[in-house]
């Protein structure tokens, strides 16, 4: 039927503000205003193309208003079935008109009236409220046989039929009354009454009287009928205010009737409402409560009615008008049945109610599919289909016993009878609670056997009906084990496109049940399943895809899927111009990415760029897909890259708040995902997901909390985020998750706080919140994990000074200790780190050591793992500093921290080298560490790249060579060429302990000639004006214990030391000035030696030292006076 302004006059408010036209599509915007979809549309691409600079792409001026808004659109459901329904008045009201005018001066029999009048009024009650109607419905009956009959009576096959008193009850209940109440009526509404049930008072042989039964007025009936649309309150943002749907009720009407009374009703029970309040209302919002009174028969009942509504009821539709009234619905629905439970207690009778209107019409009709006569036949079997073809008749046909009548039909050689029967069955396989009555009744089998029929509506029925059937899960075994599996693939290739629809249709849900799946495959669907993705047909295209998304679902058949080419066309079908075919295919690519491998290829068949494009779609089936299949991709480090190139981040980000929970885990999730690429972090806080991810912290969901902390734990990966996700105020949340129920979002939670932690200011700020205690908590979790995030997180809290004693005093050392010992690697390595960042505190590492350490930790040296080596060792280095932990080296740590010297991890080597060093500090334990052969690695360790593990290798050989017996081993394994060479290291701290470790070598007679020929004395000799004081002193001290062998006072004397040395003796630090005036005098052993003193002028700075508090320091200056005064003849006051 063409629907235009030329054939029906179109009200105002169905047509396109943009062109003028009807809405077929209708979308809502921000602007308040409903376009056609595709108008709008282009209209969006057109003004993309001439976007303003500081404009982004997810806006655009409105036609009506210009100003700029998102480009969310809202599909306009209830405008569409307006209009939807509009259409059908007027189609019904012209072909009424012509059937009427037909009607007049025709024979007809008491059943034909009755059922007339029963169609009649299913047409009024499926249609509007037409008072055209009225004076048409004046029917004027005649008999066959006697044109001159009476106006009142009629008399067809010996049955008398008083139709006068039947015509004017009609005219009367249909007539044109006066507004009641005041209440404001349009014009073409005002008195329009309806029947809701006729029944005959009167029927026998000779005479039929029909009466009024009830009947309802007409603002009930408005109510009902958009109870029935699913027509919701209003859209939101004034866009369509609750009184321009409603204009002719008033708020408690809608409320009394459309809520209250017909959901009661739905159940059988009759109430009163009152003292209805209204919490709020406005064009968006309806809260209210009321007082409801059952009927005085269920008077015990009313009290279980009030415990069962003590909440109010609230209607709202700011965000989603129709999925808030249907959820409230579904809500109120669930109160009602503990309702019915109630009263089904106290001995009360609750059923659905039901129309006797149909099952009157429905009980003859089943003992006519029965007859004879091929007519009656086909007439009772498509009245059958027409009153199935009501939604709200499906269950009450079932349940009068209509299906088993019906099967024989499918086989009657009538093709009018096959088709009606075959849709009757379809109708009623429409109702879910019927699906299995219908299959069970023994369907299935010659259904399948119409989809060869000789008759195309025959064939395409019995598709649907299966295809209906296959909808209950209950069903899809049966359905497969009955064979329909097979005929239904061999129908994909049908070139009826109503074929392909139902058999496509049919194996989406067969394949919806997991035993099947393979079925399907093995049956070879997925090629042509494939194929129909690029139907004509959209249906077709959206039950192919749905079929391979139930397929899909399987993981062994993803490949398959991927094989046969199918991601292309899905990727094709997301750009598709039906909402459904995008959802379902957005939902079959999430199943197929799901494999490793198809991610890939997913990404290289361009399926990264229409997602991102949906996620700004307004249907929330499309956003959940499409965030699921973003998510999954974004599993694939190669495209975790390609998605924040193509921009996915920002339109992610957005979803996080969205209204729906599904898409924002999803949109987390993929986030998530995307951040673990080091690059996408800083994009991913820079487009502002750090705060929304805090908000979501406190989200209802577990599962979005979930997603949103692990993409904490990246996010806070880089060194700029750690600080602006404490600047979020994420601290505090994830704290109190740490005592979640979950134990995934509490170790998610400990893990974000550990990267977060690594942050010097972090720290504290952690620690403030209450951390520690729950942290040590979680170290005796059964969970790995768990244990291992725990004391990763307590591990960088405690570099933090001021946190070392919370830590301790919470009681982490012992659990930590424990751990150590733990089966899981990443446990041991997390323990070690935590106690070796704990343990820098004299009395904490003692309090290391009681706890029983240091033996696990002796063990642990040895470990296969390296960081749980590096760790351990690093521990030991820390404990082995406190003079009270020398029996380290009793518990047999020696040995295996020698081994760890050459170990390939340099920080392995660095902490081994300084738990060697600390080690050493013992004089007892100098002799084990030489005895252990650790010597010869540590002189290895001289020429290390890495500078730290230089100097412990150079200070534990200093240290062990203080024992004279050391001393010579130390020389043996080729030190003092390294050391020599280590003089002239950049590194200040290098150049000191290597000048340290020649002094105490040095002090062996033997080794004082193997210094000074290594050629040590130029760079002592240069060292001696370094700026740091402690090379000076150190090599001032190597200088004076090499100079104390007769043949190398000469050799250093030549090597210009004398004028540097003298010049130290003004040092400011005494222990230069001590080891300067030795030096001097070790020099001055030679003769020729001592007027080179005197005469760099050494005689005034040695009076000086005179003076000085130091003993030896006087001491030597004497020595050093005299002997120079007395051989070069230069004296002293």
């Amino acid at each position: 039927m063409a629907l235009n302004g030329d054939e029906f006059e179109c009200p105002q408010e169905f047509l396109c503000p943009m062109s003028g036209g009807l809405l077929f599509d209708p979308v809502v915007a921000f602007d308040g205003f409903s376009y056609e979809r595709r108008d709008l549309e282009y209209w969006i691409e057109r003004q993309k193309r001439l976007k303003e600079p500081d404009r982004t792409s997810y806006e655009f001026p409105s036609p009506m208003t210009k100003a700029w808004i998102p480009v969310d659109l809202y599909e306009n459901r209830a405008l569409r079935d307006f209009i939807a329904v509009w259409a059908f008045r007027e189609k019904a009201h012209h072909e009424r008109s012509e059937k009427l005018k037909d009607l007049e001066n025709r024979s007809l029999s008491v059943e034909d009236v009755y059922l007339h009048a029963c169609a009649m009024f299913r047409e009024k009650t499926a249609g509007a409220h037409d008072s055209a109607v009225a004076p048409r419905l004046t029917l004027t009956l005649r008999d066959a046989t006697d044109e001159d009959a009476p106006p009142d009576t009629c008399n067809t096959a010996g049955k008398r039929f008083v139709f006068k008193r039947f015509c004017a009850l009609l005219c009367e209940h249909l007539r044109k009354f006066e507004t009641r109440g005041g209440a404001v009526l349009p014009p073409e509404e005002q008195g329009t009454v309806e029947f809701l049930r006729i029944s005959p008072q009167i029927l026998n042989d000779s005479v039929v009287i029909f009466t009024t039964y009830q009947y309802t007025t007409a603002p009930a009936y408005i109510v009902d009928y958009i109870q029935r649309q699913d027509v919701p309150f209003g859209q939101g943002n004034d866009r369509i205010p609750l009184y321009r749907l409603l204009g002719f009720l008033s708020a408690e009407e809608v409320v009394q009737y459309r809520v209250i009374n017909q959901l009661f009703g739905r159940i059988g029970i009759h109430v009163e409402v009152h003292n209805l309040r209204f919490e709020t209302l406005s064009s968006t919002d309806a809260a209210f409560t009321c007082d409801i009174k059952c009927h005085k028969t269920y008077s015990v009942a009313a009290l279980a009615t009030t415990v069962a509504l003590a909440g109010p009821a609230k209607w709202t539709n700011r965000d989603n008008p129709l999925q808030h009234i249907l959820e409230s619905q579904r809500q109120f629905a669930e109160d009602l049945q503990r309702i019915v439970e109630n009263l089904k207690g106290i001995g009360a009778t609750c059923a659905l109610a039901k129309s006797s209107e149909t099952v009157d019409t429905i009980a003859p009709l089943v003992g006519l599919l029965r007859d004879s006569d091929v007519e009656i036949r086909r007439k009772a079997a498509g009245d059958m289909m027409d009153i199935a073809s009501n939604v709200e008749n499906q269950v009450v046909v079932a349940e009068a016993g209509t299906v088993t009548p019906l099967m024989p039909l499918l086989r009657d050689s009538d093709v009018e009878v096959r088709r009606s029967a075959t849709g009757a069955l379809m109708h009623v396989a429409s109702n879910v609670e019927n699906q299995v009555v219908v299959a069970e009744a023994g369907t299935v089998t010659p259904l399948m056997a119409l989809l060869r029929d000789s008759d195309v509506e025959v064939r395409q029925k019995a598709a649907e009906g299966l295809m209906k059937i296959s909808m209950s899960d209950e069903n899809q075994v049966l359905v497969a084990m009955a064979g329909a599996i097979g005929p239904s693939v061999e129908l994909l290739g049908d070139s009826d496109a109503e074929m392909r629809r139902m058999a496509a249709g049919a194996l989406w849900c067969i394949a919806a049940n997991d035993d099947n799946k393979s079925l399907v495959v093995e049956a070879g669907a997925i090629a042509p399943l494939v194929v129909l993705l690029e139907d004509s047909d959209v249906d077709v295209r959206l039950f192919s895809a749905g079929a391979l998304w139930s397929i899909a679902a399987n993981a062994e058949d993803q490949g398959l899927v991927a094989l046969a080419d199918a991601i292309t066309p899905l990727v094709g079908l997301l750009s598709d111009n039906y909402v459904g075919v995008k959802q379902t295919a957005a939902g079959a690519l999430m199943q197929i990415v799901f494999n490793e491998q198809n991610k890939v290829l997913a990404a290289r068949a361009g399926a990264i760029g229409p997602l991102v494009r949906l996620l700004v779609n307004g249907d929330v089936e499309v956003r959940r897909r499409a965030t699921g299949a973003l998510m999954f991709i974004a599993v694939n480090e190669e495209n975790q890259e390609l998605l924040a190139q193509a921009g996915a981040i920002g339109p992610l980000v957005r979803r996080l708040r969205d209204r729906d929970v599904e898409v924002r885990r999803k949109a987390a999730g993929a986030l998530m995902f995307i951040i673990v690429n080091d690059k996408n972090q800083v994009l991913a806080a820079k487009a502002g997901a750090i705060a929304p991810f805090v908000q979501l912290l406190g989200d209802s969901d577990d599962g979005v909390k979930r997603s949103v902390t692990s993409a904490l734990i990246f996010i806070a990966g880089n060194d700029e985020n750690k600080v602006l996700v404490a600047e979020a105020g994420a601290i505090g949340p994830l704290v109190g998750l740490l005592g979640h129920g979950d134990v995934e979002l509490r170790m998610m939670a400990a893990g974000a706080l550990w990267n977060i932690a690594v942050n010097g200011e972090n720290k504290g700020l952690i620690a403030k919140a209450g951390a520690i205690a729950p942290l040590v908590r979680l170290l005796g979790d059964g969970d790995a994990r768990m244990r291992q995030m725990a004391a990763g997180a307590l591990s960088n809290i405690a570099i933090d000074d001021d946190n070392k004693e919370l830590v301790a005093k919470a009681g982490a050392i012992a659990p930590l200790v424990r751990l150590l010992g733990d089966g899981d690697v990443e446990v041991r390595q997390k323990a070690a780190g935590a106690l070796a960042n704990i343990a820098v505190n004299a009395d904490i590492e003692v309090l290391v050591a009681k706890a029983g350490a240091i033996a696990p930790l002796v063990r642990l040296v040895e470990d296969s793992d390296v960081e749980v080596r590096r760790y351990t060792a690093g521990v030991l280095w820390v404990v082995a500093v406190n003079d009270k932990n020398k029996v380290v080296a009793d518990k047999g740590a020696i040995a295996p921290l020698v081994g760890l010297l050459t170990d390939g991890d340099i920080e392995g080597r660095r902490y081994a080298a300084g738990a060697l060093w600390h080690i050493a500090g013992n004089d007892q334990n100098k002799l084990l560490i030489a005895e252990e052969r650790a010597i010869p690695p540590l002189v290895g360790l001289l020429e290390d790249g890495d500078v730290t593990v230089r100097r412990y290798a150079a200070v534990a050989l200093w240290s062990i060579a203080v024992n004279d017996k050391n001393t010579l081993l130390v020389t043996e394994a080729g030190a003092i060429p390294q050391l020599v060479r280590l003089l002239g290291d950049s590194d200040v701290t290098m150049r000191l302990l290597a000048a340290a470790a020649l002094m105490t070598i040095a002090v062996h007679d033997q080794n004082r000639l193997l210094v000074a020929e290594a050629d040590a004395i130029p760079p002592l000799v240069r060292l001696l004006g370094d700026s740091a004081v402690e090379v000076r002193r150190y090599a001032a001290g190597a200088l004076a214990n090499i100079a104390d062998h007769d043949d190398n006072k000469l050799l250093v004397a030549m090597t210009d030391a004398i004028g540097p040395l003298v010049r130290l003796l003004d040092d400011g630090d005494i222990c230069v000035r001590r080891y300067t005036a030795f030096a001097l005098l070790n020099i001055a052993g030679n003769d020729a030696n001592k007027v080179l003193v005197a005469d760099e002028g050494a005689i005034a700075p040695l009076a000086a030292l005179l003076k000085c508090e130091d003993v030896e320091t006087r001491r030597c200056a004497q020595s050093l006076l005299d002997a120079v005064a007395v051989f070069s003849g230069v004296y002293w006051s």
